[in-house]
């Protein structure tokens, strides 16, 4: 087995486990817990995969860009991102993180569009689903800035 089959594997057998028995105790619903072993399941399925150089290289370019991220360091996790997406641009996870920087440094309308094609590269993945609530935080706060305005002051 390759390096990380045997543990997704068994991570994978855990969540299932945990998932029925979430719906025996009425914890999760049928629906919920057969949406996270489907998300589960492709997880699982992207490791037997064999992976193909360009997403290998974008997310080792990634994830050097994600530790520059998590020192707040955004100029340089924006250019890590840029740089991982210029090697696979259907990589869902580097447009989101490259949106999170862009919302970082205040530039909101730029940031929508890259959570827009992370949606659009892996609609189905954790981060399209990621970048969806990050697109509705930013419209609730626009609809919130509407009615009371920059200052904090409510709109007649």
């Amino acid at each position: 087995m390759s390096n990380g089959l045997w543990p997704n594997t068994k991570t994978f057998a855990k969540n299932v486990w945990l998932r029925v028995h979430g719906v025996l105790t009425h914890r999760f619903s049928v629906r919920d817990a057969l949406n996270g072993m489907r998300r589960d399941g492709k997880k699982l399925r992207r490791t037997l995969a064999p992976s193909d150089s360009k997403r290998r290289e974008a997310t080792h370019v990634a994830e050097k860009a994600r530790r520059a991220y998590n020192k707040k360091d955004y100029v340089r996790a924006e250019k890590g991102f840029r740089k991982a997406i210029a090697a696979d641009p259907g990589y869902a996870l580097a447009h989101t993180y490259l949106g999170h920087c862009l919302y970082q440094l205040g530039r909101l309308d730029d940031a929508v569009g890259s959570w827009r094609r992370a949606i659009e590269a892996e609609p189905n993945s954790d981060a399209a689903q990621s970048a969806r609530k990050k697109i509705g935080h930013v419209q609730k706060n626009k609809a919130q800035e509407g009615v009371w305005g920059a200052g904090g002051r409510r709109m007649h």
